[in-house]
């Protein structure tokens, strides 16, 4: 059986896998990245209002704002997955210990069933008296035996 360590005598309530690990990375960053391009949206001079081209579509939206709403959608991104593999780490611990406790359980029942049947054996053993110089109380296999021949065979 593997040996784990277990995170609740340590005082974590959880363990942090590299799975994990690798989440809240791209977390923090996601966050950081979102700062920054969210103060420089907020501090960016707006283009000055002029007339769009004769016949042409407006002024294309600053690049700032398409990097904001990325920054944006892996911030989202990053966070649900650090609390999606959260709790998959807990479950997972969790069926680690019911399955650890179940094989405990079974080792246990096998050890008493096997106790228990030598237990019987010896009561069995001891019921039975056995004669003395003999081997204890045999008893003959019942056998078919053939008809009697008839003097016409």
């Amino acid at each position: 059986m593997v040996q784990r360590a277990d995170s609740a005598r340590d005082g974590v309530p959880f363990q942090l896998t590299p799975m994990l690990l690798t989440a809240l990375t791209a977390a923090v960053l996601s966050t950081t990245l979102l700062a920054i391009f969210w103060y420089v949206d907020a501090n960016a001079v707006p283009p000055p209002p002029g007339p769009p081209g004769p016949g042409g579509p407006p002024p294309p939206q600053p690049l700032s704002r398409a990097a904001l709403a990325a920054a944006v959608g892996a911030f989202g991104i990053a966070w649900v997955s650090v609390i999606v593999i959260a709790c998959r780490d807990q479950i997972l611990r969790r069926i680690d210990q019911i399955a650890d406790r179940v094989a405990n359980v079974t080792v246990e029942f096998a050890e008493l069933r096997e106790e228990e049947g030598v237990f019987r054996g010896m009561r069995i053993a001891a019921q039975q008296s056995p004669e003395p110089g003999g081997g204890g109380q045999v008893v003959p296999f019942p056998r078919n035996t053939p008809p009697p021949a008839t003097p016409e065979d």
